[in-house]
């Protein structure tokens, strides 16, 4: 199996000498190209990249749910001074952001499709999870802050 940049740089070597007509023999079969396999090797960074991605995912993920756990106290605590209509407007505020999520990933999905780099794939999908089970939590919350703190089931 030969990596793809080596044969890029074999072939090109032979484009600066002219080709394949000024190749002899004994080039064509140097003990550098017989170690060589028949095979071209089109992927011979993906699983470093994957690797890289994979680490990047999970530290995200990490990052995501400590964000939520201090987020989700946080907000706890701001709503519980909140009245009704200011709690009306943190609901707006969350349903916007959700949009705004929609968007993005939107924008990444696009960028995987064009680029045709599916190893971002899994990335956009995480963000977007992450960014709506942040923006679910705080409904919830503005939601069990109505009803217990005002009476509001509606």
């Amino acid at each position: 199996e030969i990596d793809i940049r080596d044969a890029m740089a074999i072939l090109a070597d032979r484009a600066k000498i002219g080709g394949n007509d000024k190749i002899t023999h004994d080039d064509l079969f140097c003990d550098t190209m017989r170690s060589m396999g028949q095979h071209i090797n089109l992927f011979s960074n993906q699983d470093e990249h994957v690797e890289a991605k994979t680490e990047q995912l999970k530290q995200r993920i990490v990052e995501m749910k400590q964000l939520a756990n201090t987020r989700e106290q946080e907000l706890r605590e701001g709503f519980e001074s909140l009245s009704v209509k200011e709690l009306l407007a943190s609901l707006l505020e969350a349903q916007m952001g959700r949009a705004a999520t929609y968007r993005d990933f939107d924008r990444a999905l696009e960028q995987v499709l064009l680029s045709g780099n599916l190893t971002d794939y899994p990335s956009a999908c995480s963000s977007a999870t992450a960014s709506f089970a942040i923006l679910s939590n705080t409904i919830n919350l503005i939601n069990n802050t109505l009803n217990e703190n005002h009476g509001r089931t509606d």
